[in-house]
């Protein structure tokens, strides 16, 4: 706790150092890293958790060693075999020895972070909606359906569509790919046993986009994600794949939900001002080849977490660094993962031809970025030295 920066409870209400609005992981790590460094951290959620949350639910070696802590326990499947489809046909398959993704339910993974953030001393308030945001920079009120709160900083890391990002004044992203999830049930252990430890990745079939299936503990989250198809196009093709899959008869949709992915912050951005900051989707900080966001959220989560210490201790301007501070440490990696983006989505029939004659070798240097072991950055000065076709398409595709 930072005594000084709080209100005497007996003169009055309870008065935050920030109140963080979203509970993800973006929100919650922050929320777990604040309280560990001693501020008095309010986390707002208009759920009540557990709750559903759509996503594939894929955590790449990257993401898990970003976090400040453990998740085994919610974790369901370690992935180990990645295979990449054109259309029907398998274009290679690529086993490790180490896991490069690991399965969770978002339900339960959101919970665990909640869980772990409460244990370093946050205060959490569910069922609560961020309704408005009044007073001056470091005394600020932040309504919610639960009643007011007092607080020096506010974070949005309520998705997309933040409003807090509305109530700071800050631009929302607006660069947005649509994605459709399934959790599918085969009704057959044998049948679901195909599945263990692989990751399949389907191109050719989603305009702009791919198919995923990714294994679960008893089950199958199934989705589509394109750069140009509105929802009600893309569930179309998501039922169309879930018909020609071959997942068997007797299988069974339990679970559908859309959401929105971004994929690019936008040039000069600004994430913060005097009075907040945004994290996590909010920002439009997610891998825009893959549309995971979790590495980027709790990345961008760290980087709050020193902005805001500082901020507590020597003055809200210096908030004012974050944006630039995140970008540095983000954007131009993500910049060089949008051109391959533009190549990957933008020439489909182009790329399906790369994947097919060289995409044992491509998946084995992305697996080095998604392992973190590699930038997209340096990915793409090593695929300047691989092949003159791919050097033209990289110049085109700026």
């Amino acid at each position: 706790m930072l005594p000084e920066l709080l209100d005497d409870p007996k003169a009055g209400p309870m008065r935050y150092d920030v109140v963080i609005v979203g509970a993800g992981p973006a929100g919650a790590v922050l929320a777990y890293l604040l309280a560990k460094a001693g501020a008095e951290v309010l986390l707002v959620e208009k759920k009540v958790f557990p709750r559903y949350k759509a996503c594939g639910g894929g955590l790449t070696k990257r993401a898990l060693d970003s976090l400040p802590f453990e998740v085994d326990e919610v974790i369901e499947e370690r992935v180990h075999t990645v295979k990449a489809f054109i259309k029907d046909e398998c274009a290679f398959e690529l086993n490790v020895q180490q896991p490069v993704i690991s399965m969770v339910m978002r339900d339960r993974f959101d919970d665990f972070l909640v869980k772990k953030s409460l244990e370093a001393g946050v205060h959490f308030q569910e069922g609560a909606a961020f309704k408005g945001l009044s007073g001056k920079v470091e005394s600020l009120k932040v309504e919610t359906s639960s009643g007011p709160v007092e607080t020096r900083f506010v974070v949005g890391a309520d998705g997309v569509s933040s409003k807090v990002a509305e109530a700071l004044g800050l631009p929302k992203p607006d660069a947005l790919m649509n994605a459709i999830e399934a959790e599918v049930y085969l009704g057959d252990p044998e049948r679901l046993g195909e599945f263990k430890h692989s990751a399949r990745f389907c191109f050719g079939l989603i305009p702009q986009g791919y198919a995923w299936v990714f294994p679960k503990r008893d089950h199958l989250s199934i989705g589509v994600l394109s750069r140009s198809l509105a929802l009600n196009k893309l569930k179309g093709y998501l039922f169309s794949y879930l018909e020609a899959g071959r997942f068997g008869s007797s299988m069974e949709v339990k679970a559908l939900r859309s959401h929105l992915v971004p994929y690019g912050p936008g040039k000069k951005r600004a994430l913060a001002c005097e009075r907040g900051l945004l994290v996590g989707d909010a920002t439009g900080y997610v891998d825009p080849i893959t549309g995971e966001g979790i590495s980027y959220a709790v990345r961008g989560s760290v980087v709050a977490s020193k902005i805001l210490q500082k901020a507590m201790k020597d003055g809200y301007r210096k908030l004012q660094d974050y944006t630039r501070v995140l970008g540095e440490d983000m954007a131009k990696d993500l910049a060089c993962a949008r051109t391959f983006a533009g190549i990957l989505y933008g020439f489909s029939n182009l790329s399906s031809r790369i994947i097919k004659a060289h995409g044992i070798r491509l998946a084995k240097l992305h697996m080095e970025v998604v392992c973190g072991r590699m930038t997209y950055g340096d990915l793409y000065r090593k695929m300047l030295h691989f092949n003159r076709v791919l050097q033209v398409l990289l110049s085109f595709a700026k």
